[in-house]
């Protein structure tokens, strides 16, 4: 399989990356410019990422002020809602996100546009 076929084949990018680390501890008589070819990768970040760096989304969740499980609370939140025929609104949406910070004792103001962002880590969702 060529490196053009191995990307139409898998386009998550993030997926290609798994398996190209996975490529790189297992088989060490390719080198990682070479595995980076095969999988179209930018082989300067795969080799941040063999050498333990983060990708810049698993970055971010660590900046974010709602954890992963209280966004995941907030979408179980919106699907019930939503199958209850009253999909929230956005000022119900951060209501409701201020409940969750507040619960963990944050009682600072979210951001202008929190919602936004919030909508762009979870695309299922619109306005």
């Amino acid at each position: 399989m060529t490196s053009g076929e191995l990307t139409k084949s898998i386009p998550d990018i993030d997926t290609r990356y798994s398996l190209a680390l996975a490529d790189l501890n297992s088989n060490s008589s390719v080198s990682l410019r070479e595995i980076a070819r095969i999988y179209d990768l930018p082989r300067s970040t795969l080799q941040a990422r063999w050498k333990g760096r983060r990708s810049a989304k698993a970055f971010h969740t660590t900046q974010q002020r709602l954890s992963v499980h209280e966004e995941d609370a907030l979408i179980r939140w919106i699907d019930t809602m939503t199958a209850w025929g009253w999909p929230p609104r956005i000022a119900q949406l951060e209501s409701m996100a201020k409940q969750l910070m507040e619960a963990k004792g944050d009682r600072k103001p979210l951001g202008h546009n929190w919602y936004l962002s919030f909508l762009c880590r979870h695309p299922g969702f619109k306005t």
